[in-house]
């Protein structure tokens, strides 16, 4: 081995360890066949046949080789990048990466530099040093001029995205790197497209497609996955609206076909006619007069309503429901299919319907009092007289108008009397009220006495009020932990100190007082320590409680009652009572003082020869805010229709002002009556 060979193994060696970071494969090294002699040209092209042979390993030697041999050499900057790309082909990142560091660091004005900068962005995503790539491109970014250099950029920050969990920016960059290709390399990147987008929310490819607005290429994509989105959440419109920009931008997308086969589906599933209502009543069976009735509240709607926006005809399609659920699903289903934009009712078999209307997206607003009923899902609508409404109603006028802050309730034992108990009882601690007696009542009975005797402290005798309070206490007691005979020892303590005439043990202390005591205990005074009270029956039940307040000194209170009490019957038994006291709720008076009311009573006399009552104003009402909303479209879709009914605001109608909130619960204010002489008036 002569001279020149022994330097180079040395210069070799040492230029592997200059430019060592960490631990590097170690590379086995064969003298070149050259001696001093050998010219740079030489060198470099037996450098350059090597690689381009694919002998990696070979040129990977002689292109270090040139280096030690021409240090000052122009060439240097081009063995470097040969160095780091025969190193990486053969296996050997650790030794490309060093490569492409020196000359990013060492030779900032070479031709090679930008490549070189990309090439340790490459580096540090293999290592998996994810973040300092991200801060390091934004440098690189500024540098770099050339499209493919933009490409591989973009290109590998949306692999470095991708592998850090971050759909959005992945397809982001990938999209701009697939904008760029113009190879086979695009059918990769729009495979990662497709995959990418298959992660995004709705929100986020909303929020790609305005960053990417001019970039046409991977819209597509997106607006495909949002159509898929959107129809997956049930929102057929916003579906509708990404799958048709869709096919009318981007005919040769590959998915456009099965794009214009969903616009199809959403179509069959949730468009309707634009005139066309739906109406369920039971017009026969237990419930047909009510059906009846509301028919004549919709049928005069549509009377004065003339035609839809479109100046359409408008078509009301009539279904009986019975009062059979099997039959009222059935109706439901035939109204989908017949196109209808909404369904008006039912009154009867309300639930049986809406889980239907539901299944079908079919909006639907029931007459029913049916407990959580708009529950059942976004297309369910109640609009009628509720329990809450009524209470709420009561409660603000007697806590907030009258000023009271005591009530006492007296309600019949079965399920409507405790469900407005219940309820008026939370009003009341809403209001920071006190509800200071409360009694129940058999339904059955025609005798109330006892009930009312007891909210006034003169049903028990003095013993029996003590016993009964200290059963209280013990109950407490227990409750807490203490001694399961806590009633015997609390009568025991008693006993010790109370007089023996509360017990009944032995003659009275003082017999000189016994006569006048007697005297007293003949006519108890009734303890009325409540301001008003509520009693949530009917008028036959109210007429006969009533008159029994007075005979047992219950006076100047205010008597509160449900749109039950407002009835003739109960003026007929009980008016004299009633008189500047009573506060009744109801869904309609007729003789409100208001221009709409009287329009509407006069109409309904004059179609049918009777005058209305709540039933047929709320279906009047329902039916023209249905026409009001059905509203001009060229594509008319039941969500659309869901979300038009859902937006109402202060509807003006017979019933009072009317909205739903988000829930699908009408939210309006009760009427308030009260007696003067033989007739109901309105509370001012």
């Amino acid at each position: 081995m002569n001279l020149f060979s022994r330097l180079l193994i040395i210069a070799i060696l040492l230029f592997v360890g200059a430019c060592a970071e960490k631990p590097a494969v170690p590379l086995v090294v064969t003298p070149p066949a050259a001696d001093e002699t050998t010219s740079e040209s030489e060198l470099w092209d037996r450098a350059e046949k090597l690689f381009q042979s694919k002998k990696y390993g070979g040129a990977l030697e002689a292109y270090i080789a040139f280096m030690v041999r021409f240090p000052n050499s122009v060439h240097n900057d081009a063995a470097l990048m040969k160095i780091g790309a025969a190193a990486r082909l053969s296996g050997n990142d650790a030794e490309a990466c060093r490569a492409y560091n020196r000359l990013a660091e060492g030779y900032p004005d070479s031709l090679f530099f930008t490549d070189a900068l990309i090439e340790v962005l490459t580096c540090l995503y293999g290592e998996g040093r994810f973040n300092d790539l991200i801060e390091k491109a934004a440098d690189v970014r500024e540098k770099i001029a050339l499209s493919d250099q933009k490409t591989k950029l973009a290109m590998l920050l949306g692999d470095t995205y991708a592998a850090m969990h971050d759909p959005v920016e992945a397809f982001y960059y990938h999209a701009a790197a697939f904008e760029h290709t113009r190879n086979d390399a695009r059918q990769t990147i729009a495979g990662k497209l497709e995959k990418t987008a298959q992660q995004l929310e709705s929100t986020e490819i909303r929020s790609l497609l305005y960053r990417l607005e001019n970039d046409v290429s991977a819209r597509g994509t997106l607006l495909y996955r949002l159509g898929l989105n959107r129809y997956a959440e049930e929102n057929d419109g916003a579906a509708l609206a990404a799958l048709s920009e869709l096919t009318k931008n981007f005919p040769e997308y590959k998915y456009t076909p099965d794009a214009a086969l969903l616009i199809e589906k959403i179509k069959r599933r949730s468009c309707y006619l634009p005139n066309r209502v739906g109406c369920l009543l039971p017009l026969t069976g237990p419930y047909k007069s009510y059906g009846q009735r509301a028919l004549h509240g919709i049928e005069l709607a549509m009377s004065t309503a003339g035609g839809s926006s479109n100046d359409i005809p408008l078509h009301l399609i009539i279904k009986d429901s019975g009062s059979n659920p099997e039959k009222t699903v059935a109706a439901v289903k035939d109204l989908a299919k017949e196109g209808v934009a909404v369904i008006i009712g039912p009154i009867a078999m309300a639930e049986a319907a809406a889980e239907q209307a539901q299944l079908s997206k079919v909006p639907i607003i029931v007459f029913s009092q049916k407990n959580r009923i708009t529950g059942i899902g976004d297309y369910v609508f109640r609009n009628f007289l509720t329990s809450e409404m009524q209470v709420k109603s009561l409660a603000s006028h007697a806590f907030d108008k009258l000023g009271i802050n005591k009530v006492a309730i007296l309600y019949p034992d079965e399920k409507y009397g405790s469900t407005f108990m219940q309820l008026f009882w939370d009003e009341v601690l809403a209001h920071d009220g006190q509800v200071v007696g409360v009694e129940s009542y058999d339904p059955r009975q025609t005798d109330f006495a006892d009930a009312v005797k007891k909210l006034v402290g003169l049903y028990y005798e003095p013993s029996d009020l003590l016993k009964e309070e200290l059963k209280q206490y013990a109950m407490v007691a227990e409750g807490k932990g203490f001694q399961t005979d806590a009633f015997g020892v609390l009568m025991d303590m008693a006993s010790a100190w109370a007089p023996d005439s509360i017990f009944n043990f032995g003659p009275p202390l003082f017999p000189e007082e016994d006569a006048d005591s007697a005297k007293i205990d003949e006519e108890p005074a009734a303890i009325v320590d409540f301001d008003a009270i509520f009693i949530p029956d009917a008028p036959n039940i109210a007429g006969l409680i009533i008159p029994q307040l007075a005979f047992y000194d219950i006076k100047d209170v205010y008597l509160l009652g449900t749109n039950l009490w407002h009835s003739e019957h109960l003026i007929k038994m009980a008016g004299s009572f009633l008189q500047g006291y009573a506060v009744v709720t109801d869904g309609f008076f007729e003789n409100r003082n208001s221009e709409n009311v009287r329009h509407f009573a006069h109409a309904f006399q004059k179609a049918f020869k009777t005058s209305p009552g709540f039933i047929e104003a709320i279906a009047y009402d329902t039916a023209r805010m249905v026409f009001e909303t059905l509203g001009h479209c060229q594509v008319c879709l039941r969500s659309d229709m869901r979300d038009r009914v859902l937006n109402i605001s202060a509807f003006n109608g017979v019933t009072g002002l009317t909205e739903f909130d988000q829930n699908g619960e009408a939210v309006r204010a009760p009427c308030l009556l009260t007696v003067k002489g033989r007739r109901f008036i309105e509370i001012e």
